[in-house]
């Protein structure tokens, strides 16, 4: 029978910190970046229209000892779960509907386990839009009531709509259906609308009005295709009755007869009118513009004609009762820039109060011209000397906050060392906003979850670190957050920071074990592992080297893999044995684990090697 003899190696390794069983390491998952389709689902980006049953990602990790991962899902309380993992292959689908407009990031927890340890991260997926909301109007129905007076070119009504995309999608124009047959105008930015320049409303003609607005968006992707969407109302325009219709007399002409036996203080004629005003008729009262001589009387209120003469004392057969008038009649007009304003009313008899209204809103701009110069004109009508005269008109802008604050960009991307003291510049960001005054100044802020270890000044935009906040890119890398500029009125815009703390070296390489001894059969190595805690390379690799052997020719180590071997030379327990003066077999190594970064951290641990062979019989 042969026996067995085991030549062993005891390996003594000196560290800081004291382990007292051999470490099994934790599974973790790879680093992705914004765009990336595999990691843990860090800064992930999915779109509100995908398919349900679509592949979305591919969770991917490792684990240092080499064995298999299973991968998971989790989601909030209340929370629906709206993806499905793979545990084996990391294949995430998607199994619910997305919806922006209710709900626009999700928090999920991952996880990764090799069967001992178990890595639960919380990561946040944001979700897209998708141009898939119509146009909302507010405050329906529309229904207002107009003088007919109304200059035309008026403002009489602001309809606004809202469409809960972002973007394109989100942005509404508003348009008349058969605009060209109808009576009123709108602002296809503001949703302002008027009356048609040149028309005015007449009340005896048409008293209500039917208008329909469209209300339409910018448009956008979804389902990969091109959609835009609109949607109708109806604006009701009740015209209100002003006197601006005379008295319409009835059955006209009129003819009275008098007898020879009529007697004085007889009636002899009823005249009868009604007020041309319909919707607000006044009280019509009769009265004699003429000369009758003295012969005839008009009840004013009953247009009831009396003679109050006896028929023997008329001097005349006939009589004709005439109204007269004679007027000056002039035109005005404006002379300057052409098509912005107009005059109202264009033809005057002898005088009257004029109005400038505006005829083309969209050349006025105060950013561009505050003031505009003008000449009014009034020239005679209907005589052959046609005098003229004119007066000036400076009419002075004012401005209105017609301007929302525009960021320069939509994202501002920035990066910080992560041994940045608290209250160090960031980024700066910029908006404008072309309008004056108080609704030209811009007042920024920040908001989101990745703003909490970052601040705004409200009014250069510059953000800083808080004063306590300390940065760690071994414990959070990516942080994202939106900015926003409101002006006095409230009106903003919003742009999405990205940061990155980027790693420096500033951990030193550990051993991973404490003085253990180990046995080494002749032929195979023995590894000894540190790890740098350093987020990024070069800082977290390590490479091993001997420092200091007596005598310095018996082992070799692996730079990269740290595994201490037996130079080749030495096959059996004599060769050893013979290289030292005491015949031992026992060595102290000084080995060093130093990392790649800039500058270079190193630890040093005392190794003892005690060899032995095996053998056999």
């Amino acid at each position: 029978m042969k026996q067995e003899k085991h030549l062993l190696v005891l390996l003594f390794l000196s560290v800081v910190h004291i382990c007292l069983a051999q470490t099994n390491y934790a599974p973790y998952f790879f680093d992705n970046g914004a765009s990336s389709t595999n990691g843990n689902m860090a800064l992930l980006s999915i779109p509100e229209d995908a398919p349900t049953g679509s592949h979305i990602y591919t969770l991917n990790g490792t684990d240092p000892e080499g064995h298999s991962v299973i991968y998971g899902l989790a989601f909030e309380p209340g929370s629906k779960s709206y993806f499905a993992v793979n545990p084996i292959l990391g294949n995430v689908t998607l199994i619910e509907e997305l919806d922006r407009e209710r709900e626009d990031e999700i928090n999920v927890m991952v996880s990764i386990s090799d069967g001992l340890n178990k890595v639960v991260e919380k990561v946040r997926i944001l979700v897209t839009d998708a141009n898939d909301e119509s146009p909302e109007f507010l405050n329906t129905p529309y229904i207002i009531k107009v003088s007919e007076d109304t200059p035309s070119g008026s403002s009489i009504l602001k309809i606004e709509a809202v469409d809960k995309d972002t973007g394109s999608g989100g942005s509404v124009t508003y348009f008349l259906q058969n605009a060209h047959s109808n009576k009123f105008t709108i602002d296809r930015h503001s949703g302002v609308l008027r009356i048609k320049a040149g028309v005015n409303l007449d009340y005896e003609k048409t008293r209500t009005h039917f208008v329909t607005v469209i209300a339409k968006d910018g448009g956008g992707k979804l389902r990969g295709k091109y959609q835009a969407f609109s949607t109708t109302t109806v604006a009701v325009v009740n015209v209100e009755d002003i006197q601006d219709t005379p008295p319409i007399f009835i059955g006209t002409p009129y003819y009275g007869y008098v007898y020879e036996d009529t007697l004085p203080g007889s009636e002899i004629l009823i005249v009868v009118a009604y007020d041309g005003d319909q919707g607000n008729p006044n009280t019509i009262h009769y009265f004699l513009v003429d000369e009758s001589e003295g012969s005839f009387a008009l009840n004013n209120k009953s247009g009831c004609i009396s003679v109050i003469k006896s028929p023997n004392e008329l001097k005349k057969e006939v009589y004709e009762l005439k109204i007269q008038g004679a007027n000056a009649k002039f035109n005005l007009r404006l002379v300057g820039p052409s098509g912005i304003f107009r005059v109202v009313p264009q033809t005057v008899l002898n005088e009257a109060q004029v109005t400038i209204i505006v005829e083309n809103s969209a050349a006025i701009d105060y950013e561009k011209l505050q003031f505009l110069t003008f000449k009014l004109l009034a020239i005679e009508v209907n005589t052959p000397e046609k005098f003229s005269s004119t007066a000036d008109i400076m009419i002075h802008l004012l401005d209105t906050n017609d301007n929302v604050p525009k960021f320069s960009s939509d994202y501002y991307i920035a990066r910080i060392p992560e041994n940045s003291p608290g209250g160090s510049n960031v980024v700066a960001v910029m908006a404008t906003d072309p309008d004056s005054g108080v609704w030209g100044a811009v007042k920024y802020s920040m908001y989101g979850p990745g703003a909490d270890p970052f601040r705004i000044h409200p009014s250069t935009g510059i953000i800083y670190t808080q004063p306590w906040a300390i940065l760690d890119a071994e414990m959070n890398s990516k942080y994202n957050f939106y900015v926003k500029a409101e002006d006095a009125e409230g009106k903003y815009s919003l742009a999405e920071v990205f940061v990155t703390v980027l790693d420096v070296n500033d951990h030193y390489p550990e051993f991973s074990e404490n003085i253990q001894e180990r046995t080494m059969i002749i032929g195979l190595p023995v590894k000894i592992e540190a790890t740098d805690q350093d987020a990024e390379r070069p800082n977290n690799i390590v490479d091993y080297a001997i420092m200091q052997a007596d005598p310095a020719n018996v082992f070799d180590i692996d730079p990269s893999t740290g595994e201490i071997m037996l130079k080749s030379y030495i096959r059996s327990l004599d060769t050893i044995q013979n290289i030292t003066n005491k015949r031992d077999c026992t060595w102290s190594v000084v080995v060093q684990a130093k990392d790649r970064g800039s500058p270079s951290f190193s630890t040093t641990a005392i190794v003892k090697i005690d060899v032995t062979e095996e053998v056999s019989y």
